[in-house]
């Protein structure tokens, strides 16, 4: 199954005159595992209408329907779907009996029983609906519908209505975007996936969403009645009774604690396999609560952290927790870990500059008023430093705590320079506190923080809280055109007075130079081939999974070539994971698709993955470029390092592509200094240091290189 073999699709549809479902629908279904349609209107005739298409997607796959549509219907369909929502699928397939032999969902059975197959879609749960209505009655217009094949997505927006006539009688319009096609492309489909799932989880702006169980509970689905305007009072009135729930729960006149902030039962720092997190936390805590956790990924610095607040709010009896990050999808994994402890975090993103400061003054006057004992807001580094916020929350009363996770992205002069002074405790959190090349910043950090109170690295963490790991090292050499750039590069920063223990120059000539050269490294051009032979030698494509790729970040086309060798050469089902998923919302989708082993077998990724995010499925990387950043690499090897008692992680494999230059002269030895402090460091807390692939083995072979 692959759409990206649809070469015949125009870009732009006119109904019709043209064939939407023949050209576009059914041959994109036919290589389909998920469909998601958005709509104004619904017909259960429009399923009739792509039944080939369909037949296929529901015999091919165990993919999943997912429907958005207003709250009104017609009769028979309102029953069919009631239908289909209170009985059971063995309760159907007797009924079923009487009228076919054969599997339902066979083309001509589609076609001519829809209204059971609709039934009998929504019983088994293969077709799933919700329902859409916007506030104030206006209407719900969107026409849109999205089908992936695991791998790639394929978008139809326009003017057509998911019903009969809208997909083929109608004078209308339909736009296609396809991720396989550009870059432009590929950025339309994910807004529209990332507008689909936030909707679907009733996280649009005006737009109300609920479940099938909702509205035939409130009975908030009304007949559709030509020349009639449908009656949403019923609609209205259940929204307004969530809604007062809501702001009861919100209003600082409210008694009510929302969080009742305690540690979870399973939880024990102070023994056992994680018994450093007490140790820091007393650590902090004999620090008057200021200091630095320097723990390796993976070691719990997110469970340490909010143990330790537990402690300090504990003394307090009232406290306000700001929790800083550096980008969105480790503010979401933060949310996720406070509900662990009974916390109701308030998580400052997809929310206008205007609803945050009214959410912040919200929680400080929570607070002022003695309504609310302990609050927590979890925002990005640019919210942080920004004065307005910093207003807000500077006039809270009670004592405050500052956790900043990655704390070495705080270590900036734009932050240094004028850091919140107004947070009674603070706490950073880092594998790798120290800013290479950056002294002033280092120093910045350890006086406002408090110094570095408690250290735990990865040489004390593998075998205990993280796994074991093999490290396989695999040479990729120097085209002879790289070679000459290689060295011309080289000449004119030996000419500038350039020497190695130069790495923090400010001179603006020498860090582009500089950067040119790093580039050569990292887009090696026979890196993508030499991982292609590896790839296939070390992985048995039937059984991949949990596969993490680290493509360079100083350009595009290292990893669409990557991508497309996984798609088309191997089959697999990957899902790069680049500042464009992160910012679209896109990335926690397919972080939680991967994470279950079904949908996504492989990731592809561009440095977003580097810090922080918590994916302890990750068993196997590929890091085709790394950078002379130790703390990059460093965190890139725990991220594959952490224990997933789910899928019974015993060890890791990491598979390193160093560059080599088949040259052997003074002039490229800078180029293996850079490579071979990585090999050491990894070799040395690995179990095949002495293997045929191992990291000692490499260096004795290349080691003259220096």
């Amino acid at each position: 199954m692959s759409l990206n073999n649809l070469n015949n699709i125009k870009t732009t549809y006119f109904l019709p005159e043209d064939n939407l479902v023949e050209e576009v629908v059914v041959p994109a279904l036919s290589n389909a595992l998920e469909y998601d349609v958005m709509t104004a209107f619904f017909s259960s005739k429009a399923l009739a209408e792509i039944a080939q298409g369909l037949a296929k997607f529901l015999n091919s796959s165990e993919g999943n329907i997912r429907l958005i549509i207003s709250p009104t219907l017609n009769e028979m369909d309102k029953d069919a779907i009631e239908k289909g929502a209170k009985s059971t699928p063995e309760v159907l397939e007797e009924t079923f009996k009487q009228y076919i032999n054969q599997s339902l969902f066979e083309e001509n059975n589609i076609a001519k029983f829809t209204l059971e197959c609709l039934s009998y879609l929504i019983s088994t749960e293969r077709l799933m609906v919700k329902f859409a209505y916007v506030s104030g009655g206006d209407l719900f217009h969107a026409k849109v519908s999205i089908i992936r094949d695991g791998i790639d997505s394929l978008v139809i927006h326009g003017s057509t209505n998911f019903t009969q006539k809208g997909l083929t009688k109608n004078y209308e319009n339909a736009r296609i975007e396809r991720t396989w096609i550009s870059q432009s492309e590929r950025e339309v489909v994910y807004e529209f996936q990332s507008k689909f799932e936030r909707a679907w989880f009733d996280k649009e702006k005006r737009l109300n969403v609920f479940s099938i169980s909702d509205a035939l509970k409130e009975e908030l689905i009304t007949t559709w009645k030509p020349n009639e305007k449908p009656d949403y009072k019923k609609i209205e009135e259940f929204l307004k009774h969530k809604s007062d729930i809501n702001i009861e729960r919100e209003t600082p006149l409210d008694k009510q604690n929302d969080s009742q902030f305690k540690i979870p039962q399973y939880l024990n720092c102070w023994e056992g396999a994680y018994k450093h997190q007490g140790i820091a936390i007393n650590e902090w805590e004999n620090n008057n609560y200021r200091g630095v956790f320097e723990m390796c990924t993976g070691a719990g610095k997110t469970i340490a952290s909010l143990v330790g607040a537990h402690k300090l709010f504990e003394k307090t009896n009232q406290l306000l927790v700001y929790i800083s990050v550096p980008y969105k999808p480790l503010l979401w994994q933060w949310v996720s870990e406070c509900k662990k402890f009974g916390l109701n975090p308030l998580g400052l993103s997809n929310l206008s500059k205007k609803q945050k400061k009214q959410k912040l003054s919200l929680i400080v006057k929570k607070l002022n008023y003695g309504v609310s004992n302990i609050e927590v807001v979890i925002g990005t580094i640019d919210a942080l430093k920004d004065k307005e916020y910093d207003d807000i929350l500077s006039s809270v009363k009670c004592k405050s705590l500052l956790i900043g996770d990655e704390v070495h992205n705080l270590g900036t002069q734009a932050f240094l320079n004028n850091p919140p002074t107004y947070f009674d405790y603070r706490l950073g959190l880092s594998a790798t506190f120290e800013r290479q090349y950056d002294e002033i910043g280092t120093k910045g950090l350890l006086e406002y923080f408090g110094g570095v109170v408690s250290s735990y690295g990865l040489s004390d963490a593998i075998g205990n809280c993280l796994v074991q790991y093999d490290y396989h090292v695999h040479p990729v050499y120097l085209t002879e055109e790289e070679i000459y750039e290689w060295a011309q590069i080289t000449e004119k920063l030996r000419k500038l007075g350039w020497m190695e223990s130069d790495e923090d120059s400010d001179d603006t000539i020498i860090k582009r130079l500089r950067m040119q050269r790093r580039t050569i490294v990292e887009q090696a051009t026979n890196k993508v081939d030499t991982f292609k032979k590896i790839f296939t030698k070390y992985s048995n494509l039937d059984t991949i999974n949990y596969t993490l790729v680290y493509a360079s970040d100083k350009g595009r086309d290292q990893l669409l070539k990557i991508n497309d060798f996984l798609r088309i050469d191997c089959g697999i089902k990957y899902h790069q994971v680049t500042a464009e998923e992160t910012s679209s919302g896109l990335s926690d989708i397919i972080l939680n698709r991967f994470s279950t082993g079904e949908t996504l077998q492989v990731l592809t990724a561009m440095r977003v993955l580097d810090e922080g995010i918590n994916i302890p499925e990750i068993s196997t990387a590929y890091l085709l470029a790394s950078t002379t950043v130790k703390r990059q690499w460093t965190q890139r090897r725990g991220r594959v390092l952490r224990t997933c008692k789910r899928i019974n992680k015993m060890k890791s494999t990491i598979h390193d592509f160093i560059v080599i230059s088949p040259v052997k002269e003074p002039l490229f030895s800078e180029l293996q200094t850079y490579e071979f402090e990585r090999i050491r460091e990894f070799a040395s807390l690995s179990l095949n240091p002495l293997s045929e692939t191992g990291g000692l083995s490499f260096l004795e072979k290349h080691g003259g290189y220096k």
